[in-house]
């Protein structure tokens, strides 16, 4: 007969009729297939993270390998050790009475066993390879990066100094970076005929270079009072002799970090042009040296002390130092001049409203003053100079100036090429009585120059193309009885009664008129957000040649101003073929702001098909309207300016005018009438 079957079971069981293990057999099932996979999936990663780690910062920063190269050798590494450690896992686990119970194979077979078994190695190697993580807790996990940035660095360094030395002409360059922990300065990258070195802070210029933060060029450094012959005449024992120097330090977060040194110049010494070059090399340095996110964060940090400041944003240090070295001889030169006790350069921050102290010559303190208590704040305030003589029984306390009589003082605005105010000079008690009007215009002088540093290096072009549309306006203004040119000229003789200002505690204004050919008649068709387009189209002009607008100038603190003054209005290239009869003149009033926006008054239009196209014997007085949404802001009713104009020939393609001049004198456009 037949025997019994290998696995225990009768023969001829069918698969419904196998007996089910037991959950006791299943649980005991699943622990014994966990607990090597435990073993293994721990060793696969503690194995794997501990000697890619190693890998990753020696082999990999040594040969250029990547971290993806060292985690598969890693992994190789702990699956080798995983296949001979297997068995010993399963060993230690039977030896602690965890072992499979006896199943039969049809047992085995069953779904629910297979189930338990695969998910008790699933469990074991989870649990296993999350114990294998532990290394992560006390490994440096940037250490390679940290390794392989560092190599990266040195190399670009390197090339740096030496690429310095033969840019500048120099014998020799070198990096040296500031030690926290020791307090001095140690070289990281050098030319050849220098050694690497360690050099205290307390020698010599390269000492004080890393304390104050200033860039030091020396033409003879036998001439300075930190040359020392001995650190000096044999310069770290190289046998070279420090000439000249030019020490620049390199910044981070607001400290000194480190310093590139050049010395020695070929053929001469040091100029201006290398201190910005290297300086310019020492940004890119810092740059390298840490990380993005603290250069993006000091580069905010940066742009947000600017924007309350006065000036164009410098990012050159050596530009800064310059910058404050020349304005020291500066003010005392004109303190001199002036024969004045003190004298005050007052910058505007404009986010709080108060000037402050850009530098000062005489006893005058570096302060804050509100533009409200503060003689340069009505100056200011208003764009205009201030000079006033206090008697003896007036002298009068500073209220910025604590414990200094005030007996004259003399305070000139300075004007960007917007004619915006960006500060003021203060200048305190003239020894030998009132300041003159020499006095005045010297120191005006000098804000001119003091507002193109302010505002940059593109200053200049902006008031060269300022007198270009100057020139240009003379010229139309002197051609303007030829044919040919689409234009008006507009004499603009005066204002009567304007009304009260509503930025002047007084009530004083300070107008001007813009004037400007537009399509359609602007006082029946109300343009929203005039003042906002007129004021954003003059900024935009700034940097043309030319403009489709004209303005006068600004008489100040008055609302009868008397200009006097003939402009030329061009025609925009875009309206050149349009019908006089569609074609504008709209003149605006406006109250200049030295601060803030200048306001928009008031406003009135003539129609170009209605002017003459000769001059006309006289001005003529016409009414202001007010602007669209602003009726109650100013009281107009009252108000006149005084115009007349006329409209050069428009010649048609033979060279004939298109239309016969007209002998009448252009009133406001309809439905407004000339006001008698």
């Amino acid at each position: 007969g037949e025997g019994p079957a290998a696995d225990g079971s009768a023969p001829g069981d069918a698969e419904g009729e196998t007996e089910l293990p037991t959950r006791n057999q299943l649980r005991m099932l699943s622990l014994a297939n966990a607990l090597p996979f435990v073993g293994f999936g721990f060793l696969d990663n503690f194995l794997m993270i501990l000697s890619g780690d190693l890998i990753d910062s020696t082999l990999c920063v040594y040969f250029s390998f990547s971290t993806m190269a060292a985690a598969a050798i890693g992994n190789t590494i702990s699956d080798v050790a995983g296949i001979f450690s297997g068995g010993a896992v399963e060993e230690l686990a039977s030896r602690m009475g965890v072992e499979e119970p006896p199943l039969t194979r049809a047992q085995r077979q069953l779904r629910s066993t297979r189930i338990w078994q695969y998910s008790g190695q699933v469990l074991g190697i989870i649990f296993g390879c999350t114990l294998g993580c532990c290394p992560l807790l006390w490994i440096d996990s940037e250490q390679s990066e940290r390794l392989k940035h560092e190599k990266q660095q040195n190399k670009v360094f390197q090339a740096v100094v030496e690429k310095l030395c033969e840019m500048l002409h120099a014998e020799a360059a070198w990096l040296m970076l500031v030690d926290p922990v020791r307090g001095d300065l140690e070289s990281r990258n050098v030319t050849q005929k220098i050694k690497h070195h360690r050099w205290r802070l307390e020698d010599g210029f390269m000492g004080h270079a890393a304390r104050s933060g200033k860039f030091v060029n020396v033409a003879d450094v036998k001439e300075e009072t930190y040359y020392d012959p001995k650190l000096h005449d044999d310069f770290l024992g190289t046998g070279m002799t420090v000439q000249n120097l030019l020490c620049m330090p390199i910044w981070h977060k607001g400290e000194v970090v480190g310093l590139i040194n050049v010395m020695n110049k070929k053929d001469g010494s040091f100029t201006t042009r290398d201190e910005d070059v290297l300086s310019a090399i020492s940004t890119h340095v810092a740059v390298a040296m840490s990380k993005d996110s603290d250069n993006f964060e000091e580069v905010l940090d940066n742009c947000e002390r600017s924007m309350s400041q006065q000036g164009a944003p410098q990012w050159n240090t050596t530009t800064q130092q310059r910058r404050k070295t020349l304005i020291e001889p500066v003010l005392q030169g004109m303190n001199s001049l002036l024969d004045s006790e003190s004298l005050a350069l007052l910058l505007l921050d404009e986010d709080h409203e108060y000037l402050y102290t850009e530098a000062v010559e005489g006893a005058l303190p570096k302060c804050r003053m509100s533009l409200a208590e503060s003689y340069a704040g009505w100056t200011v305030e208003r764009g205009m100079v201030m000079n006033q003589q206090l008697g003896e029984d007036e002298a009068a306390s500073h209220p910025a100036y604590s414990g200094i009589d005030i007996r004259s003082v003399l305070c000139v605005p300075i004007f960007d090429t917007r004619r915006k105010c960006l500060g003021a000079f203060e200048v305190v008690n003239k020894r030998s009585g009132a300041f003159t009007q020499d006095d005045i215009q010297y120191v005006q002088q000098v804000a001119n120059y003091i507002a193109l540093m302010l505002e940059g290096p593109t200053a200049e072009l902006r008031r060269v193309l300022a007198l270009t549309r100057q020139r240009m306006q003379h010229q139309v203004v002197q051609a303007s009885g030829e044919s040919g040119q689409h234009r008006v000229i507009c004499f603009l003789e005066q204002a009567q009664d304007l009304p009260e200002s509503q930025e002047d505690s007084d009530g004083m204004m300070d107008p001007y008129v813009t004037l400007q050919v537009v399509r359609g008649n602007p006082l029946q068709e109300p343009e929203p957000g005039l003042a906002k387009r007129i004021l954003l189209m003059r900024n935009r002009v700034t940097s043309h040649y030319s403009r489709d607008l004209s303005k006068s100038t600004t008489e100040l603190m008055t609302r009868f101003p008397k200009w006097d003054e003939t402009v030329a209005i061009s025609v925009p290239e875009a309206l050149a073929d349009i019908p006089p009869e569609e074609l504008y003149l709209h003149v605006l009033l406006w109250d200049y702001d030295s601060l803030n926006e200048d306001q928009l008054v008031g406003q009135t239009a003539f129609q170009l098909s209605r002017m003459p196209r000769a001059a006309a014997r006289g001005a003529r007085p016409y009414a202001l309207y007010a602007i669209a949404n602003q009726e109650s802001t100013y009281d107009l009713e009252k108000a006149r300016i005084w115009l007349s104009f006329s409209r050069a020939a428009t010649a048609g393609a033979d060279g004939a005018p298109k239309q016969k001049p007209r002998a009448e004198t252009g009133g406001p456009a309809a439905p407004h009438g000339p006001d008698a």
